[in-house]
């Protein structure tokens, strides 16, 4: 689910709402994938919204956090 934040990897992918992600953890079980701009510094509002596997491309590889991505979000 997904492009939650500006990203340089989808520049025009439609924007999803965080509401869209609470309305959707609230109707189902299965797990949910969030991805689109997500960084070490915002991916905790998706976190919290109820998103499972939280999708990290450019935010990853650009963050000076890397060491610190050695422990599960």
């Amino acid at each position: 689910l997904g492009r939650f934040f500006p990203s340089k990897t989808k520049p025009n992918a439609q924007g999803a709402q965080i509401e869209t992600l609470l309305q959707l953890r609230a109707t189902t079980s299965r797990p949910i994938a969030v991805i689109g701009g997500i960084t070490f510094e915002n991916y905790v509002s998706l976190k919290t919204a109820g998103a499972d596997l939280i999708c990290m491309g450019q935010g990853l590889f650009e963050s000076n956090h890397l060491q610190s991505f050695t422990q599960p979000l």
